[in-house]
């Protein structure tokens, strides 16, 4: 089904929408012209198609220049069935005719009008062989009609900007800084070997790693996505990288050693640059968020991070690599990183002063302005200056959580400090059978080495909200609940909740309790899920932890 576009939407594939018909080589430099923000610039025919179209004047010519080499290679391969509308899809929007393009010879233009077609839209609705057996249309009238349609397209969809701030081909208004890195990325004359540098080596992203990025880097042949990275994302292995480019797999990671070779040696020849690499180290630090390396670079006199020029610097610099597990990071190390801030937060039992943990970080090289946002993605917690550490079993969190905070808590609330996974009444019963802590009032835990008195007088037990429950069956619970609870014979006993009462009696040999359906309507249990009873004889009340899917 063909997609359909608004009158003016400016897509690479509106203006040409046989990207997939270029050569290699030629759908590697025009994706260099279209890079993305962050250096990122993409390979797949979709998703250069998918890009917005340039405003600057130079970038458009030299597209021009690369789709007519396109046209004129495939004009009786690849282009001769299909209509000029498929392969320039924006031309039957576009106003007016051949006559109003740019210069139209006189000859193609009395072609045109001979066959009807002096408007764009008729243009669009022949198929590029058609016109090429126009009598005295020949093979060079075809290909300028069609060349002619996508210039006519393209000034449609992007008018040109003399001055659009875009850099790509010009040099005027760039800082010093800016045009040493050229210098170096100008030793890179073999196209495809700056592409592949551009593409490997300057690409400042946080998906997985591509080729000679990667701490591990693929095996040959190996198979794209098999590379390791994040979930959800893809990594491609040289021969998947030599199959977008044209060239063998071998011969991709051979032109990418070699590139990284040039550019190291003729950034040695350039002192300044070298020094600007340096002072960015300094200012990146170990760890940086991708979005903060944006204004770092501007800082010290580039125009942002979708100029080569910046990203060589950076490159140069680190280079800076995706940290494994956490989402939009960048570090020169990022196995050592994540290491030594492992190995940190598991000192001193998991507990740390928040400004000494912080001086800590900084001998990792974390600058202290993005020392808060790494802490963020950590799995720690902080509280009043303290940091907890929340990895590990559960009552070792619970152990640590009670010695940062230094009072009791109940089981919600140290519920709340816990990974997900757990429900309240999971924690509870793992609360009961831990020897390190002790209950001192219904459901309210401390250490055991504080010296606190544990309650033995509480009565516990918990009842999972099946159909049945909800429908206010009864049911059995131990049998030394009635000396525990001191209850007589027949003789039901009620006890107290914030949700309502319910009643516990003894009949023969065994204890029931009555109907719980008034407090699991009052309480919002949902079906799966579970009600804890911590009762005190004494009072005759009974605390209730409800633990369900609508809740936690």
């Amino acid at each position: 089904m063909a997609v359909e576009y608004p009158l003016r939407v400016a897509a690479v594939d509106r203006v040409f929408g046989v990207i997939g018909l270029m050569a290699p080589v030629d759908r590697l430099q025009l994706s260099r012209w279209l890079r993305q923000p962050n250096g990122t610039f993409p390979l797949r025919p979709g998703e250069i198609g998918r890009l917005e179209l340039p405003p600057d004047v130079g970038v458009q010519q030299a597209m021009l220049e690369v789709f007519e080499r396109t046209i004129r290679a495939e004009l009786d391969h690849g282009l001769a069935r299909l209509t000029v509308g498929q392969v320039v899809p924006a031309i039957s929007s576009v106003p007016g005719g051949v006559d109003s393009a740019f210069r139209v010879t006189n000859r193609l233009s009395a072609l045109v009008h001979a066959h009807g077609a002096a408007t764009w839209a008729a243009v669009a609705a022949y198929r590029v062989r058609e016109v090429r057996n126009w009598p005295g249309a020949g093979a060079s009238s075809t290909a300028q009609l069609v060349i002619l349609a996508v210039r006519a397209a393209l000034e449609h969809l992007a008018p040109w900007s003399e001055s659009s701030g875009q850099g790509m081909l010009f040099e005027e208004g760039r800082s010093d800084t800016a045009m040493a890195a050229d210098f170096v990325l100008g030793h890179l004359t073999d196209h495809r070997m700056r592409a592949l540098f551009e593409h490997v080596d300057l690409r400042l992203d946080t998906s997985a790693p591509r080729p000679g990025r990667s701490e591990n880097p693929p095996a040959p042949g190996a198979k794209p996505g098999t590379g390791g990275g994040d979930a959800g994302t893809e990594q491609l292995s040289w021969a998947g990288l030599g199959d977008l480019v044209g060239l063998s797999g071998e011969r991709c990671r051979q032109l990418s050693s070699k590139a990284r070779a040039v550019v190291a040696d003729a950034a040695n020849d350039g002192p300044e640059l070298l020094a600007v690499s340096a002072d960015l180290r300094r200012r990146l630090g170990e760890a940086v968020r991708l979005g903060d390396v944006e204004s770092t670079v501007r800082s010290v006199g580039f125009d942002g991070v979708d100029d080569p020029a910046a990203l060589l610097a950076v490159w140069l610099a680190g280079p800076y690599l995706a940290v494994p597990g956490h989402s939009g990071w960048l570090s020169p190390a990022p196995g050592e990183l994540v290491a030594g801030t492992r190995a940190l937060l598991t000192e001193a039992g998991g507990v740390h002063d928040l400004p000494t943990l912080i001086g800590d970080l900084a001998g990792l090289g974390i600058t202290g302005e993005f020392v808060d946002a790494w802490l963020a993605v950590q799995p720690v917690r902080v509280e009043h200056g303290v940091v907890v550490q929340l990895t590990g079993r559960p009552m070792a969190i619970v152990e640590r959580v009670l010695d940062a905070t230094g009072r009791a808590m109940s089981s919600k609330e140290l519920h709340s400090w816990m990974p997900s996974g757990l429900s309240v009444t999971g924690l509870f019963s793992a609360l009961r059978q831990a020897n390190r802590l002790v209950e001192t009032a219904p459901d309210l835990w401390e250490l055991a080495d504080w010296g606190g008195s544990p309650s033995e007088h509480l009565v516990r037990f918990v009842v999972e909200v099946t159909e049945a429950v909800f429908d206010g069956e009864c049911g059995e619970l131990p049998a030394d609940f009635g000396a525990l609870l001191a209850l007589q014979p027949m003789v039901p006993k009620r006890f107290g909740t914030r949700f309502g009462p319910f009643a516990i009696s003894s009949v023969g040999d065994r204890v029931e309790r009555g109907t719980l359906r008034p407090i699991v309507l009052a309480s919002g249990a949902q079906l799966g899920g579970s009600l804890a009873f911590v009762i005190d004889p004494r009072q005759q009340t009974a605390d209730v932890l409800v633990d369900s899917a609508s809740l936690f």
